[in-house]
């Protein structure tokens, strides 16, 4: 822009001294230099108009951009907000289970038919814990147990363990048991570790033996060791120790 500028102001210079020669007497070459001069001083302005016009459009995108980065600015305050007050671990919506069988082996390795479910008030010694998640996992090989929607196929697993522990329900729990010892994410993190150690045994149990490692087989045989006939085919765990005097 300065530069045409300069330019202008050159050629408005010459222009002035071109009158003055042309008032003492005119001739050709002063008039060519003229004609000159006019058209150069013609392109100027248009150029002129349209670095102005793209100057305006310039100021626009720029008040534009502004307003982009004010949202932007406050999206990100408000994101950072949200990192330093929200708990760690939020509950999700959990359908009610529709389920009305469990098995936790498939039919072509067992040779058996689907295995009802047993109540909890029939368990006896068994002690099952309640809610249960569902845990997404694709593919049957990843997924050690499933309810089957369709009898005759054996394709679909539905992998299942604790769910969180929601705001309500810690804050529910009486002061007495935890004494304050314990934070809900502390509880939740165990979930997460008890969750871990569910997938490993039922990935291990319906495993074929030999694709086991030595390790794995002497859990595989550990876990059979346990079974017994209220347990067999149902998905269980035993508690053997006190979650809360855990996790101090």
């Amino acid at each position: 822009m300065e530069a045409m500028i300069k330019d202008f102001n050159e050629r408005t210079r010459e222009l002035k001294n071109f009158m003055l020669l042309r008032a003492e007497g005119a001739c050709e070459e002063t008039d060519e230099i003229l004609c000159e001069l006019r058209d150069s001083l013609g392109e100027l302005e248009t150029r002129v108009l349209q670095m102005s016009k793209f100057l305006e459009e310039e100021k626009v995108a720029l008040e534009r951009a502004k307003e982009v980065k004010a949202k932007l600015q406050s999206q990100h305050d408000h994101l950072e907000w949200m990192c330093q007050h929200l708990s760690k671990h939020l509950p999700g919506n959990i359908e009610p289970s529709t389920y009305d069988q469990t098995n936790l082996h498939p039919p072509n390795e067992r040779n058996e038919q689907p295995q009802q479910c047993v109540p909890n008030h029939a368990q006896g010694q068994v002690h099952e814990q309640d809610p249960l998640q569902e845990i997404d996992l694709p593919l049957v090989e990843e997924n050690p147990f499933y309810v089957s929607t369709q009898p005759t196929s054996n394709t679909n697993f539905v992998a299942m363990g604790l769910s969180y522990i929601t705001v309500s329900e810690f804050k529910n729990v009486p002061k007495y048991i935890h004494n304050n010892r314990i934070s809900r994410d502390k509880v939740n993190e165990a979930i997460d570790d008890f969750n871990k150690v569910i997938q490993e045994k039922y990935t291990i149990l319906k495993s074929q033996q030999s694709t086991l490692s030595h390790k794995m087989k002497q859990k595989y045989w550990k876990y059979k060791e346990a079974e017994n006939e209220e347990t067999r085919g149902i998905l269980h765990f035993i508690v053997i120790f006190n979650v809360i005097s855990s996790l101090k």
